[in-house]
């Protein structure tokens, strides 16, 4: 973000939510076993729900 220079505040918007989408959907994370941070949290949260209905049942 450091080398964007911003026209508007609309400008600085629609860059900044591009940036976002791209961080968060596109780029694999090594951190995060080389996943997006968005199909991580899917992940985490089927195990967590089948966890839950695991759960219930013992």
């Amino acid at each position: 973000m450091n080398i964007n220079s911003f026209y508007s505040l609309l400008h600085a918007r629609v860059v900044i939510s591009d940036w976002k989408t791209e961080y968060n959907h596109d780029r694999p994370h090594s951190s995060l076993g080389y996943l997006t941070p968005a199909e991580y949290a899917r992940q985490r949260t089927n195990q967590m729900e089948n966890d839950d209905i695991h759960n219930v049942w013992t």
